[in-house]
């Protein structure tokens, strides 16, 4: 290879790499345990492969986030699933179709046929 060459292909290389910094830093971190995050909630009814129907509070995040659940990056979460006790529950239901803020503890992956988002979260605070 000429060494002009050598010299563009250095240069192109070295304007790549700068213009993909400055978009790589722009790019939001994953939510991670403790993590506050707002969104719609609203309840969705679901099917148990058992027969039963339940409704699950699902917050829809838009645009999507990546989120670290159970140690696992999930690129593009877009439904977390709220869990939790009864008060929990009958606190989203009054919330319904609502934007709420939560903070998030201890998010992890969809385990069984009741888990219908793509983040679970049963530990969590309203905050509005």
């Amino acid at each position: 290879m000429k060494p002009v060459a050598v010299l563009r292909a250095l240069s192109l290389g070295a304007a790549f790499i700068g213009a993909a910094v400055p978009a790589a830093q722009a790019q939001t971190p994953c939510l991670v345990s403790g993590d506050v995050i707002s969104g719609r909630v609203a309840p969705v009814t679901a099917s148990h492969p058992n027969g039963s129907t339940f409704t699950a509070y699902i917050l829809t995040l838009s645009p999507p986030r990546c989120v670290t659940a159970s140690g696992q990056r999930i690129a593009a979460a877009q439904r977390l699933q709220l869990g939790g006790d009864a008060a929990h529950q009958a606190a989203l239901s009054r919330r319904a179709n609502a934007v709420v803020t939560v903070r998030i503890r201890d998010p992890f992956t969809p385990e069984t046929a009741w888990h219908v988002g793509d983040v679970i979260v049963v530990d969590y605070d309203i905050m509005n």
